[in-house]
């Protein structure tokens, strides 16, 4: 009988090499998780991304780089998010939210920008996610017919694969959109907007009446795609109020911008507020194919309204300005969420609840040259205080502010940040401003409904 040690000492040498064998022939599976190295800001400690093969990050930029498996064609992809405890994700309107959990559609979006806000810190943290697919982009067009109006037009394409976002890293070139008048050789070349569908042409109404018109689209490192047949055929317009100041007087000429405006066409624009009956119209006169007028009759009453545009009976945009027989400070814009509406007039109605934050653009607004400025580089006294009226309920609430940087222009504003008292009693509010050494301002277009 050959000895148990023996025996035992065969049996663990060819465990050893069963395992080596099966270790062998086990494929490798991808890391779809990158640890962020620590720093001394310390605000996100992972990203795990489970459809990925790889992820890398650059620290530099602040960037990941998703690279996704050739066999994977789906949708959306799903990041999951490891942040330090004194650290919040901001959601798309700029509120803290505690969902870390992401679903993320990239096909032709553009990359993910991903808002971390830390106790402390004046600023949030910026992290940017970009997705890679592998293989040439497979794209389909699922309408031979394309709509245009004046600046960004929607081309009905449907991505198949091998398109992450754009650009799908931070080096890689925009991608080349051509359109052309095949019987007159006219070129016309598009940029990308917010996803690929939605298309920026400087002006191109000549092909509305092609009978041959191409789509070429040319992505880095890939071969044109080419689609053949299209119509463009013009779409209902867009409009928006150009002029910068918000208060008009009788004198004034409320300006229109957008198109394609066509001359045969019938253009008005109704005036509507929560404290008044009905809409009073106004005709609009045409100009030219990109702009539009009209002039303010004598019984308008002063006040703050909602301005919707219309082409022949369909709405075609909206904005917001007050009528007055002199220009004094009011309320611009009221709105929650995002801080970059503010450069933009708010046109939906204001629906609240109890302790919500909210924002306030005065007019005239607060302004000082320089980007990324600190609060103390503004008046606080020239922020209106709110007055919200319901009844006999009557609320003052005073502001704090929030500086919004336009990097481009190199210029900060200075808004009010409002809060909604936990206490206060449901209703429907008047909303006015008190400023410092003036009445009190004609009332906000919408009222605040409190729920």
């Amino acid at each position: 009988m050959k000895n148990p040690a023996y025996l035992l000492l065969i049996l663990t040498i060819g465990l050893f090499f069963q395992c080596k064998k099966d270790s062998a022939n086990e494929e490798v599976t991808p890391q779809p998780e990158i640890v962020i190295p620590v720093d001394e800001t310390q605000i996100l400690r992972k990203l795990t991304v489970p459809e990925a093969e790889s992820i890398t990050f650059d620290s530099v930029g602040s960037n990941f780089l998703i690279k996704l498996p050739a066999a994977f064609s789906g949708d959306e992809i799903n990041i999951n998010l490891s942040l330090y405890d004194d650290v919040k994700l901001l959601d798309s309107a700029s509120i803290e939210t505690t969902n870390t959990a992401l679903k993320f559609l990239y096909k032709g979006s553009r990359p993910l920008t991903l808002f971390l806000k830390k106790n402390g810190l004046a600023a949030p943290g910026r992290y940017y996610i970009y997705v890679e697919a592998q293989g040439d982009p497979k794209i389909e067009l699922t309408s031979k017919e394309i709509s245009i109006r004046q600046g960004v037009s929607y081309i009905p394409l449907k991505i198949i694969s091998g398109l992450g976002t754009l650009p799908s890293r931070p080096e890689m070139i925009n991608p080349v959109i051509r359109l052309s008048d095949r019987t007159t050789n006219t070129v016309f070349e598009g940029t990308v907007q917010n996803i690929l569908q939605n298309i920026y042409f400087e002006d191109i109404t000549s092909l509305i009446n092609s009978t041959s018109v191409g789509l070429e689209l040319t992505f880095e490192g890939a071969s044109p795609l080419n689609f053949e047949g299209l119509q463009v055929k013009r779409g209902l317009p867009g409009a928006s109020i150009s002029n910068l100041p918000f208060t008009f007087v009788k004198a004034d000429t409320l300006k229109l911008i957008g198109g394609y405006f066509d001359p045969k066409s019938t253009y008005t624009v109704g005036l509507t507020n929560d404290f008044s009956q009905g809409q009073k119209i106004l005709n609009l006169t045409f100009q030219a194919k990109e702009n539009l007028t009209a002039d303010f009759t004598t019984d308008i009453p002063e006040g703050s309204y909602l301005a919707t545009f219309y082409e022949n009976g369909k709405e075609m945009g909206k904005g917001a300005f007050e009528f007055s027989t002199s220009k004094t400070n009011t309320l611009e814009t009221i709105w929650k969420g995002d801080l970059n509406q503010v450069f933009k007039r708010n046109t939906q109605p204001l629906i609240f609840n109890k302790s919500d934050m909210f924002y306030a653009k005065p007019s005239l607004a607060q302004y000082v040259w320089g980007s990324n400025l600190p609060a103390s580089s503004f008046d606080i006294k020239l922020l209106p205080t709110l007055r919200l009226a319901s009844g006999g309920n009557t609320i003052n609430i005073a502001p704090e502010i929030e500086v919004i940087s336009w990097a481009v222009a190199g210029v900060s504003y200075a808004v009010g940040k409002y809060k909604l008292p936990e206490n206060l009693s449901s209703g429907s509010y008047t909303v006015t401003a008190l400023y410092a050494n003036q009445p009190e301002s004609k009332p906000y277009w919408s009222k605040m409904q409190v729920r």
